[in-house]
């Protein structure tokens, strides 16, 4: 998070001082009038950086499985994920970095998505069949 002091003098703003993680940036503006009378405002401000496509990491274990997504920029992100079963007639959402699956699908193809979003930005993975992955003898070509 960034925090930012706005100086008003004289009708017009003197600077912008933006602090961030310990280091201090002074932004100097000439362009911006304000017809206030000299005062100091302090605000809060909050930089998004947009996120990346998410990946998704299957992992099997004994009686279930695990999917995770993950983005690797973006800050303040939130997932959710996306179930389309066979025939794409139904479709499920779960909220969520990680979705927990019990008991193992059945051969048919059910395809997962996971969704990256924050408030600038959302990206969505490329979908995994977990029936291909899990059956791949079941698999047609």
């Amino acid at each position: 998070m960034l925090l930012c002091t706005l100086v008003y003098q004289c009708g017009r703003t003197e600077g912008i001082t933006v602090a961030a993680a310990g280091s201090t940036t002074n932004i100097k503006t000439n362009y911006m009038s304000v017809l206030k009378p000299p005062k100091v405002s302090r605000c809060h401000l909050q930089v998004f950086e947009r996120v990346s496509k998410p990946n998704i990491t299957v992992e099997c274990r004994r009686n279930n499985i695990s999917l995770s997504c993950s983005s690797i920029r973006g800050n303040e992100v939130t997932y959710s994920w996306e179930t389309l079963s066979p025939g794409g007639n139904n479709s499920c959402l779960h909220l969520g970095q990680t979705m927990e699956i019990y008991p193992l699908p059945p051969s048919e193809s059910t395809t997962y998505t996971c969704t990256a979003k924050n408030p600038v930005s959302r990206a969505t993975s490329d979908p995994i069949d977990l029936g291909s992955l899990l059956h791949p003898a079941a698999t047609r070509w």
